[in-house]
């Protein structure tokens, strides 16, 4: 099956085939791993398998297994209490072994420093996407705006244009609903240049909140 490459913010993306995504029991939101092989790129789920009876009883072997437990009696805690040494270690072994499978069980729920760095990964890219649509939407108005207007709106008159009529015939704004569509999604403002006898270039300063630099977001007419 043939897909398209198409851009997502400063990044590559493909759409994956509902029916492909069915094949391989894969759903919006679900972790995958990428892997880079020669001129390949693979793209595998992540299965994430939690521990259970079966999985640690599997572990068990001859070096590590504890000699039968016997419940603790008041008796046996009496004659603990007054000394009795061989009790005190069968209560310390059973101590331990309780936390050891406690602390195994509780590792499962530690993120590494590499999953939290994917994790990261994403929401930038998610960032960056939603950035880029913004820019498209705002690209859009500007292209009815110069219908209505004859013109794209000056530097000077800026993307306030399409909120607030700069007192031009033919106005029939606004072109969109609220001041909060020149925000990027790292709360800085979006850049408007309008290049006379072309067109107009929108820029957002993307994750690194400074204009000029290689995460910029560009969107031109």
């Amino acid at each position: 099956m043939n897909v398209k490459i198409n851009k997502w913010g400063n990044s590559l993306a493909i759409r994956i085939p509902s029916s492909i995504a069915r094949n391989i029991h894969i759903t919006e939101g679900e972790d995958v791993e990428m892997k880079e092989e020669g001129d390949r790129i693979v793209l595998e789920p992540r299965r994430h398998g939690g521990y259970n009876l079966e999985s640690m009883l599997s572990q068990v072997s001859d070096e590590n297994i504890h000699g039968e437990f016997q419940p603790v009696t008041r008796d046996d805690r009496n004659t603990a209490k007054s000394g009795d040494e061989e009790m005190r270690k069968s209560c310390i072994k059973l101590y331990t072994a309780m936390m050891s499978i406690i602390m195994l069980a509780g590792c499962t729920a530690i993120p590494d420093d590499k999953e939290e760095s994917r994790r990261e990964d994403v929401r930038t890219v998610m960032k960056e996407e939603i950035t880029q649509n913004k820019l498209l939407v705002l690209s859009d108005a500007l292209d009815i705006f110069e219908v209505d207007c004859g013109r794209f709106p000056t530097a000077e008159e800026g993307l306030d244009a399409l909120i607030e009529n700069p007192g031009i015939d033919g106005w029939r704004g606004p072109y969109v609903k609220v001041h909060q569509g020149f925000i990027d999604q790292w709360g800085t403002s979006i850049k408007y240049d309008r290049i006379e006898g072309e067109g107009f270039i929108l820029y957002s300063a993307g994750a690194d909140k400074e204009f000029g630099t290689a995460d910029d977001i560009e969107v031109d007419r």
